[in-house]
């Protein structure tokens, strides 16, 4: 099943590339991927529950293959560019009016990223859990602001900008 859906995730992809994220169809996946409709509903309810699998499933993967003890920064930057190639999905749904819940589903998965790096750096370490939460809160809608906000020139400088967020979750903005 995971198979099925992937196949579409990537036909999903394809439609997008082919028409610069306008107007993505369910027609259109389906045409692309060569299945009916009935399986495209098989296995999503519509278009926005697809794309919040694609997220999750795209960072999943990267943080199941990411070592963030050994180079938390370059993990940050992987991050990005795994919720970065997600973006036209993301847009579509936010048109769709999922902007609630594809927003969830990415501080969910900020949140994931901060702990394994706030743990392998020992950051914080001196913070009450209260204090570690409210900190881990500040910086996921940090970076979800910053990720809702992204744009091609973003892309051309995101070195510049991931190490910055580093700086700015180690504590040493300005140093």
């Amino acid at each position: 099943m995971a198979d099925m859906k992937g196949a579409i995730a990537e036909a999903a992809k394809e439609c997008l590339r082919k028409n610069g994220g306008r107007k993505l169809t369910i027609k259109d996946i389906v045409n692309e991927c060569g299945i009916t409709r009935q399986t495209f509903y098989y296995h999503f309810s519509d278009i926005t529950e697809m794309t919040q699998w694609i997220i999750e499933r795209d960072v999943e993967k990267f943080l199941t293959e990411s070592d963030c003890a050994a180079d938390p920064e370059r993990t940050i930057k992987g991050f990005f560019e795994a919720v970065i190639d997600g973006i036209p999905y993301v847009r579509r749904a936010f048109k769709a009016g999922y902007r609630d819940e594809i927003c969830r589903i990415i501080e969910k998965e900020i949140t994931i990223l901060l702990e394994r790096l706030i743990g392998s750096d020992g950051l914080y370490g001196g913070l009450e859990a209260a204090e570690r939460r409210t900190v881990m809160r500040y910086h996921t809608y940090a970076l979800v602001g910053i990720l809702n906000d992204w744009t091609a020139d973003d892309t051309e400088n995101i070195d510049m900008i991931v190490h910055r967020v580093y700086l700015l979750i180690k504590g040493e903005a300005g140093a």
